[in-house]
């Protein structure tokens, strides 16, 4: 999902959030070695979300965005292109609860 600011009748801005893509996805807590190699990537980060790579995704989604996992909710702090190989997709990221 990525945002859309909306300006109401108030002049208020909103943030809304919309699907740029639906994947299958590993969603995984991350702990020990693995957590410290993401934390030295993105200080906040508590998971890893992998996805096959599609031009569409790598494009559209930035680390403004997030990803939604049936009823939770995860901010995206980093992407990486796994060995630029244009296979798969991980994201680093952090749980909004």
């Amino acid at each position: 999902e990525q945002p859309a600011y909306i300006t109401n009748v108030y002049g208020e801005v909103t943030t809304d959030f919309g699907s740029v893509a639906s994947a299958y996805a590993s969603v995984e807590p991350l702990t020990g070695r693995s957590l410290e190699y993401a934390q030295a990537i993105v200080a906040t980060v508590s998971h890893r979300v992998t996805v096959r790579y599609r031009d569409y995704i790598n494009a559209h989604v930035t680390t403004t965005g997030r990803i939604s996992f049936g009823s939770r909710y995860f901010n995206i702090g980093a992407i990486i292109n796994l060995d630029e190989q244009n296979k798969y997709l991980e994201f680093y990221c952090t749980e909004v609860k």
